[in-house]
């Protein structure tokens, strides 16, 4: 097995994706790496088409390469489709790790990983995978056994696989002071004397929750004198949004995307948003309190596993689309937005079961250092059994 070490620098292909929940936690392990290795380290992200795609790797460290082929499939006959182009996928991907002379790949989740990660396992590259959520997903499900590291966002998870470890999901480095505070009100025009809210169905944008508030708009009325809102709804649902808003003489600010998330993370008081794993271990890291609101057609339901861990943190609450009226929406989110002392109390929560060194600890696995704050250090042998020993 091919090991990276700082002596001899990485060469990291990161694969899979389709959305920035995926791609978000690539971007921190390379510039974590990048840190570490210098000027020596080479990072790969394959991806596919889509243009969110395009913003979150912007900046990304490295270079990015289109794979095509690479979105998730829709439906049994999406999934069939999928199996049919993978050997095609597969070929690609060993032909692009062996001209990139790749010694490890790192799966992100999803399908768009599977080609890249058999390809990396074949030509006996280090394979570690992040799994953002409580409950793993299909793709990592299936790849596991092939991995040598399943680096975890939750302690549950991590003891599912036979190579997990909980690291925490990497996310961007957020800092919540009256100072950041400031700065974000004017990145986005807010009077910092109001509360403000963060509404967001992920980085595309969700239309069931876009169509969720805009039918509720009403229940914010009594708050407009004192607050404002931040509501990132993608493209297609950006001015219906905004439309909203102004019927209701609401001050909010609605954007189709917003690269620097951070600042928004800042700015709010408290959010509205789904539930993906990225999302949240966002949120914890931010010490945001937050009302969830799973997306509900998933077969797997992860979201609201994921939502109800953040709940039972005494973080947030989750407010269940499908039963969720003028009166539930009400509730919910006023008794967040009115009470302050709620806000305090559940943002300690939050940040207690932040992770704001996940993008490190992942990158120590993935040079093989593997430090961890219980004091024991994770390494594997070749055939990625995993083997605890003291630091």
């Amino acid at each position: 097995m091919k090991a990276a070490t700082v002596a001899n620098a990485p060469r990291v292909v990161f694969a899979g994706g389709g959305t920035g929940g995926h791609l978000t936690p690539g971007v921190q392990v390379a510039r974590a790496l990048a840190e570490r290795a210098g000027d020596d380290g080479r990072f790969l992200f394959l991806r596919g088409k889509r243009r969110v795609e395009a913003l979150v790797l912007s900046d990304a460290p490295g270079e990015t390469r289109p794979l095509p082929g690479l979105r998730a499939p829709v439906g049994i006959g999406g999934r069939l489709a999928f199996v049919a182009k993978l050997p095609a996928m597969f070929a690609r991907s060993i032909w692009i790790l062996q001209r990139f002379k790749a010694d490890t790949v790192i799966g992100l989740g999803g399908y768009g990983a599977v080609p890249a990660v058999l390809a990396g396992r074949a030509l006996g590259c280090r394979v570690v995978l992040l799994e953002q959520n409580v409950k793993p997903g299909l793709a990592n499900r299936l790849l596991g056994p092939l991995a040598h590291h399943v680096c975890c966002a939750h302690e549950a998870t991590a003891a599912a696989f036979r190579a997990g470890v909980r690291t925490g999901n990497p996310v961007r480095a957020i800092e919540r002071t009256d100072a950041g505070r400031e700065a974000a009100c004017r990145r986005f025009g807010f009077d910092p004397d109001r509360i403000t809210l963060l509404v967001v169905g992920g980085s595309q944008g969700a239309q069931g929750l876009n169509t969720l508030v805009c039918d509720n708009l009403g229940a914010l009325t009594p708050l407009a004198d004192r607050l404002q809102v931040l509501h990132i709804a993608g493209e297609r649902d950006r001015e219906r949004v905004a439309e909203g808003y102004r019927r209701f003489g609401l001050c909010a600010r609605v954007e189709a995307f917003v690269t620097d998330m951070e600042l928004a993370y800042r700015v709010a008081d408290a959010a509205l948003c789904r539930a993906g794993g990225t999302t949240i271990a966002e949120l914890a890291v931010a010490g945001l309190p937050a009302v969830l609101v799973p997306y509900p057609h998933h077969r797997d339901r992860h979201q609201y596993e994921n939502a109800r861990a953040f709940a039972d943190a005494g973080a947030g609450f989750v407010l269940d689309e499908c039963d969720a009226d003028a009166v539930r929406f009400r509730a919910t989110i006023g008794r967040l937005l009115e009470d302050p002392s709620l806000r305090t109390q559940a943002s300690v929560r939050a940040r207690a079961i932040g992770c704001p060194s996940a993008a490190a600890d992942v990158a120590s696995v993935v040079l093989g250092q593997r430090r961890f704050d219980e004091g024991v250090a994770v390494t594997a042998d070749d055939s990625g059994r995993t083997i605890d020993a003291a630091t």
